[in-house]
Protein backbone atom coordinates (compact mmCIF):
# COMPACT_ATOMS: atom_id res chain seq x y z
CA UNK A 1 0.00 0.00 0.00
CA UNK A 2 2.78 2.39 0.90
CA UNK A 3 4.28 1.90 -2.57
CA UNK A 4 1.10 1.61 -4.67
CA UNK A 5 -0.94 4.55 -3.39
CA UNK A 6 1.62 7.29 -4.21
CA UNK A 7 1.84 5.89 -7.76
CA UNK A 8 -1.92 6.30 -8.20
CA UNK A 9 -2.31 9.55 -6.23
CA UNK A 10 0.71 11.77 -6.69
CA UNK A 11 -0.62 14.19 -4.05
CA UNK A 12 -1.02 11.45 -1.41
CA UNK A 13 0.79 11.91 1.89
CA UNK A 14 1.05 8.65 3.83
CA UNK A 15 2.43 8.36 7.33
CA UNK A 16 1.66 4.66 7.73
CA UNK A 17 -1.06 2.05 7.66
CA UNK A 18 -2.87 0.04 10.30
CA UNK A 19 -3.80 -3.58 9.73
CA UNK A 20 -6.06 -5.61 11.97
CA UNK A 21 -7.14 -9.22 11.88
CA UNK A 22 -10.61 -9.62 10.43
CA UNK A 23 -13.08 -11.15 12.87
CA UNK A 24 -14.99 -14.24 11.83
CA UNK A 25 -18.30 -13.18 13.42
CA UNK A 26 -20.39 -10.04 13.28
CA UNK A 27 -21.34 -7.73 10.45
CA UNK A 28 -18.86 -6.06 8.13
CA UNK A 29 -19.31 -2.29 7.92
CA UNK A 30 -17.63 0.41 5.89
CA UNK A 31 -16.72 3.81 7.30
CA UNK A 32 -14.96 6.04 4.81
CA UNK A 33 -13.86 9.67 4.61
CA UNK A 34 -13.68 11.55 1.34
CA UNK A 35 -12.86 15.13 0.49
CA UNK A 36 -15.69 16.43 -1.66
CA UNK A 37 -14.80 19.49 -3.78
CA UNK A 38 -18.11 21.16 -2.88
CA UNK A 39 -18.92 20.02 0.66
CA UNK A 40 -15.45 19.34 2.05
CA UNK A 41 -14.88 16.36 4.36
CA UNK A 42 -17.66 13.80 3.99
CA UNK A 43 -18.19 10.65 6.02
CA UNK A 44 -19.74 7.51 4.53
CA UNK A 45 -21.28 4.62 6.48
CA UNK A 46 -22.91 1.37 5.43
CA UNK A 47 -22.74 -2.37 5.67
CA UNK A 48 -19.63 -3.62 3.91
CA UNK A 49 -18.98 -6.32 1.36
CA UNK A 50 -21.77 -7.09 -1.10
CA UNK A 51 -24.11 -4.63 0.62
CA UNK A 52 -21.99 -1.68 -0.43
CA UNK A 53 -20.78 -3.18 -3.72
CA UNK A 54 -24.15 -4.33 -5.06
CA UNK A 55 -26.85 -2.49 -3.11
CA UNK A 56 -24.92 0.78 -2.68
CA UNK A 57 -26.66 1.03 0.70
CA UNK A 58 -24.70 3.86 2.30
CA UNK A 59 -25.31 7.20 3.98
CA UNK A 60 -23.19 10.33 3.72
CA UNK A 61 -22.82 13.19 6.18
CA UNK A 62 -20.65 16.29 6.31
CA UNK A 63 -17.89 15.70 8.87
CA UNK A 64 -17.58 16.03 11.73
CA UNK A 65 -20.76 14.37 12.97
CA UNK A 66 -22.19 14.30 16.47
CA UNK A 67 -23.70 11.27 18.20
CA UNK A 68 -27.23 11.98 16.93
CA UNK A 69 -26.03 12.29 13.33
CA UNK A 70 -23.98 9.08 13.65
CA UNK A 71 -27.06 7.20 14.88
CA UNK A 72 -29.10 8.65 12.00
CA UNK A 73 -26.47 7.39 9.54
CA UNK A 74 -26.80 3.89 11.02
CA UNK A 75 -30.59 3.82 11.15
CA UNK A 76 -30.80 5.45 7.72
CA UNK A 77 -29.41 2.52 5.76
CA UNK A 78 -31.93 0.05 4.34
CA UNK A 79 -30.00 -2.87 5.85
CA UNK A 80 -30.18 -1.48 9.41
CA UNK A 81 -32.47 -4.35 10.50
CA UNK A 82 -29.52 -6.71 9.94
CA UNK A 83 -27.53 -4.70 12.50
CA UNK A 84 -30.49 -4.77 14.90
CA UNK A 85 -30.59 -8.58 14.85
CA UNK A 86 -33.10 -9.56 12.19
CA UNK A 87 -34.60 -13.07 12.25
CA UNK A 88 -33.15 -13.93 15.64
CA UNK A 89 -29.55 -13.02 14.85
CA UNK A 90 -27.43 -11.46 17.58
CA UNK A 91 -27.75 -7.65 17.44
CA UNK A 92 -24.66 -5.60 16.62
CA UNK A 93 -23.15 -3.18 19.13
CA UNK A 94 -24.72 0.03 17.81
CA UNK A 95 -23.04 2.15 20.49
CA UNK A 96 -19.64 0.90 19.32
CA UNK A 97 -20.55 1.81 15.73
CA UNK A 98 -21.58 5.30 16.86
CA UNK A 99 -18.23 5.67 18.60
CA UNK A 100 -16.37 4.50 15.50
CA UNK A 101 -18.22 6.96 13.29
Amino acid sequence: MMEDIPKKRLDAVLEGVQLQKMLSEGKEVIIRMILDPTFGPMLMFGLGGVYVEILKDVRFAIAPVNEKEAREMITGIKTCPLLAGARGAKPSDIDALVDAI
